[in-house]
């Protein structure tokens, strides 16, 4: 892969996941000229982006973007700090590694953005009626300090709460029930 001189990131951005997530962020960003290299962990999910593209499917349409993809850093060559940012989006349990892995890529003041992965909703619903599902977003920040102790490390935020698509309706009394409940 071709390495840039030091100093030319001003817009390249590291991705860390391929998935939902990290997969959707890289073809959005991709789609609109920025600079993303994703990292997959995956090698079969890396060789497909890098020979098809990557497919998005996004508001009634399928576009496809070229991110450049790797399954591990070592493949980018020797670290050189070259993006101005990171995104992670990674299963939590990952989390912590990949933005440590991020550092010595990254401009010396370049943003690590945490982005949750683990959404369950659909694969819950292998599981379960699609009713008894209600999806919550968490839009503030906790950290486990120790078994047993935990932060609230952001200030304002709450859950926006949710349905699947073929679960949604009008009128919704357990939605409105949770909705109560975290009030």
């Amino acid at each position: 892969m071709p390495q840039r001189p030091h100093g030319e990131s001003s817009q390249r951005v590291l991705i860390f996941g391929g998935g939902g997530i990290g997969g959707t962020l890289a073809a959005r960003l991709a789609g609109v000229g920025r600079d993303v290299t994703v990292v997959t962990r995956n090698p079969s999910i890396a060789e497909v982006i890098t020979r098809r593209g990557l497919r998005s499917h996004y508001e009634g349409a399928v576009q496809v973007a070229h991110p450049d993809a790797v399954a591990t850093l070592e493949e980018l060559g020797e670290p050189d700090g070259r993006f101005a940012a990171a995104f992670v989006a990674v299963p939590p349990s990952s989390a912590e590694q990949a933005a440590h892995d991020a550092l010595p890529w990254l401009e010396p003041d370049a943003p690590i953005v945490c982005c949750p992965n683990g959404l369950i909703e659909e694969r819950l619903e292998s599981q379960l009626p699609p009713e008894r599902i209600i999806g919550g977003i968490v839009t503030f920040a906790g950290s486990m300090l120790g078994p047993g102790e935990v932060k609230k490390t952001s200030t304002g935020g709450g859950i926006t709460l949710g349905r699947l698509p073929q679960a949604q309706r009008r009128e919704d009394p357990q939605l409105e029930r949770v909705a109560a409940l975290l009030e």
